[in-house]
């Protein structure tokens, strides 16, 4: 995680833990993206970060986005 903050990158994860680090600890975030796909669909997973990432890359910005199939949750971090 502190790789990624120190060069602005978006943290891709399927480690629900993340979400803990992110609110409970207060840590700082430049954006963490969970993945959430169940095995039988995971052909798709590719091409659903893609479309995420191309049509909401300012919104992933400093958020916790849970990416499931067919759906995208952004919720932006608590300010500390």
């Amino acid at each position: 995680m502190e790789l990624a903050v120190a060069e602005n990158r978006l943290l891709i994860t399927e480690d629900k833990d993340f979400g803990e680090w992110v609110f409970a600890h207060r840590h700082a975030m430049t954006g963490v993206l969970l993945i959430r796909y169940p095995a039988s669909l995971r052909s798709t997973m590719v091409s659903g970060v893609i479309d995420l990432i191309g049509g909401h890359a300012p919104e992933l910005e400093g958020s916790f986005t849970v990416l499931e199939p067919g759906r995208a949750r952004i919720r932006k971090k608590l300010k500390d």
